[in-house]
């Protein structure tokens, strides 16, 4: 999950004092601004005269403390406080990525330090610049390996989880993690305009553009605070907790169109009747809970929280308010936004039925669009192609469980083009008969090839006979 911000003016002001003052920032309206706390954190034992400075004076709020020389703010460095850190930086992080586009300070997609209004530390997170406009930053991330329980399931933490949880945003492949920022990702949501969701195609690191399906969701017009609090059916989603609100969902990527769509307000997440699943994204309904077969949605830590877990499932604690949460259950899978279409589903997958979000896959594939090959541990290779639990159906020229073995060619299973690429490939067992196809010919034959004269790959293509000159019924002249 990514979400994008954008900036509110703010003016602040320096107390001239010979003292250090800690200050803190407060929300006004739209606006930030400072609020200074007299508790001085540290004195100089002696002032110098601005005079000292005269000659190269100090910079960008910077005090004088030697011969030309300045104490800098945090955002500055230099003998006079003239050079301004990179925006984006642990020195000089940024309230979202918008900022350090604005500032010319972007490097590209990558990895940005990024603190947003109201947060007391900074984090590290992936920002990408450039799809949809750029300035998106990775908030969370799951996995969904399997339908139902599977312990290689990893749903997408809490994401008001204090500190983050298993943060790494460089190598989200196959786990689930959160922003390690103190409030995890409550504040940079607050403060944003749009949310991004991506799945499909699983990548390790990198942008958007990775992902199979991307969906960006309007969350200017949302009315309630973001809490990200516990929000299933016997938390949030119990009447009078949280409120459903409409949003505006429009498809990117994998499928195209604007869907009115509802979730919690508050959690910017839906849940079923009987919490199981529950995550965050959007369904077709206005309940606060229900039944429903479209999304965007992503399974999350919620489900069975606050009553008895799952068969097979062990009961998780998740700070601050999940109380025996599923990591590993994900029910069918991830939604997109308009339910199963044979389109979405891969590798010889069929929807399971109209109303049903998830695909009937072949035996060799498994999760809720075919997308996981069950020969994930041993995969197969030379173009082979999975059909059961580690065992793979090989095309003609390779064997073996994962296709790794080659068969000879010049066999009938693998016919060479020509008797010189049997030599090439080291496959000659001498002059003999060899299985060739050449090049546009529709079947193989066998022929003799000569493997040593005059340099070897000699093909017999023809052959006649001569046994007295002139007319003779024993002559057999070449076809």
């Amino acid at each position: 999950m990514a979400v994008r911000l954008d900036v509110s003016p703010f003016v602040w002001k320096l107390l001239p004092h010979y003292c250090t003052f800690k200050t803190d920032w407060t929300l006004v309206g739209n606006a930030i601004a400072p609020a200074l706390v007299h508790v001085p954190l540290f004195c100089l034992s002696r002032t110098f005269s601005a005079g000292k400075c005269a000659s190269k004076p100090c910079k960008n709020g910077g005090t004088c403390i030697g011969e030309n020389l300045c104490n800098c703010p945090p955002k500055y460095s230099g003998p006079q406080c003239t050079l301004r850190e990179r925006l984006g930086t642990k020195e000089n992080p940024a309230p979202n990525a918008q900022a350090i586009l604005d500032a010319g300070d972007s490097q590209g997609s990558g990895m940005y330090w990024i603190q947003p209004p109201g947060e007391t530390a900074p984090a590290q997170t992936y920002c990408d610049m450039t799809f949809a406009g750029g300035a998106w930053m990775l908030a969370g991330y799951g996995y969904v390996y399997s339908t139902s329980i599977n312990a290689n399931n990893k749903a997408i933490p809490n994401m008001n989880n204090p500190y983050g949880y298993a943060w790494l945003p460089t190598q989200r492949k196959s786990e689930n993690g959160l922003i390690n920022l103190p409030h995890g990702a409550v504040k940079m949501a607050n403060n944003a305009r749009s949310m991004i969701m991506a799945a499909g195609n699983n990548p390790a690191t990198g942008g958007i553009d990775q992902y199979s399906y991307v969906y960006r969701i309007n969350i200017s017009d949302n009315p309630y605070t973001i809490t990200f609090a516990n929000h299933n059916r016997y938390n949030g989603g119990q009447p009078g907790r949280m409120h459903v609100q409409d949003f505006i969902v429009e498809a990117l990527k994998g499928e195209s169109g604007k869907y009115v769509r509802h979730a919690l307000g508050e959690a910017l997440g839906v849940t079923w009747s009987d919490s199981y699943p529950t995550g965050y994204g959007f369904n077709d309904k206005t309940q606060r809970y229900s039944c429903y077969d479209k999304g965007p949605f992503f399974p999350s830590v919620h489900s069975g929280s606050g009553r008895s877990s799952c068969g097979g499932c062990t009961p998780t604690n998740y700070e601050p308010d999940v109380k025996g949460g599923s990591p590993h259950y994900t029910h069918r899978g991830w939604y997109t936004a308009t339910g199963c279409k044979d389109a979405h589903c891969r590798n010889g997958g069929r929807c399971a039925g109209p109303k049903v979000p998830w695909c009937a896959c072949p035996s060799g594939y498994t999760g809720a669009f075919c997308h996981i090959s069950k020969c994930t541990e041993k995969p197969c290779e030379n173009g082979g192609t999975c059909i059961g639990e580690n065992l793979c159906k090989c095309p003609p020229r390779f064997s073996g469980p994962q296709c790794k073995a080659r068969k000879r060619l010049g066999t009938k299973d693998n016919p060479a083009p020509n008797a010189q690429a049997i030599l090439d490939a080291g496959d000659s067992h001498g002059s003999g008969m060899y299985w060739i196809q050449p090049p546009g010919e529709t079947a193989p034959a066998q022929t003799y090839c000569d493997m040593t004269f005059a340099g070897g790959a000699w093909m017999l293509a023809s052959y006649g006979y001569v046994h007295s000159t002139s007319l003779n019924a024993n002559n057999k002249a070449i076809p």
